[in-house]
């Protein structure tokens, strides 16, 4: 039986763990399937530093069992280098990918950077088209993003929508710093 909760960390490829978490003998190439026995998700950070080749999504979605769930973290080439302009090409690549993981893809988080104050225009400038909202919890992945405001003037929400799964994730310019 499934339940709407998951436990899992940020990453699973960690050196110190050698010994406390994994076999001392255990080689590292066999951690991701040691992990997802005790875990059934995970937050891959690696994909926020560079886009794995194909060849690595679809190692990842057969090193791990049926039900496992990946919460990749968007590049940060679109939310801090670009901050969410003209980032068309680079969520096509980024999602021609992460589809790769099937029924495994769960949420995708945007870490924005704290300087990024909320701004209505980033959904509607010239070159964020590829920012269209999302228009249910059903919504497809052609419409992949959603910008929301939030209570607080200094946030930014993202809604990311992927074969009807949703996550959000909030972003504070203030009072949060090295949080996001």
């Amino acid at each position: 039986m499934h339940t709407p909760y998951r436990i899992g960390t940020s990453g699973w490829n960690y050196a110190h763990w050698r010994g406390r978490f994994y076999p001392e003998k255990l080689q590292a190439s066999k951690w991701l399937a040691h992990y997802a026995t005790h875990f059934d998700t995970v937050e891959c950070n690696a994909t926020f530093y560079r886009l794995p080749s194909e060849k690595t999504f679809r190692a990842w979605k057969t090193s791990t069992p049926e039900g496992f769930l990946w919460a990749l973290k968007a590049s940060r080439l679109m939310t801090h280098y670009r901050r969410l302009q003209d980032v068309r090409d680079p969520l096509e690549q980024f999602l021609s990918h992460a589809r790769l993981l099937g029924e495994k893809l769960g949420p995708v988080l945007f870490q924005l950077p704290p300087s990024l104050h909320y701004d209505e225009s980033i959904t509607t400038s010239k070159g964020t088209r590829s920012l269209t909202p999302c228009a249910s919890r059903n919504a497809s992945a052609s419409a992949p993003l959603r910008i929301i405001r939030t209570k607080r003037k200094s946030s930014v929400s993202i809604l990311f929508c992927v074969k009807g799964h949703v996550a959000s994730r909030k972003a504070a310019s203030s009072g949060d710093r090295g949080r996001t």
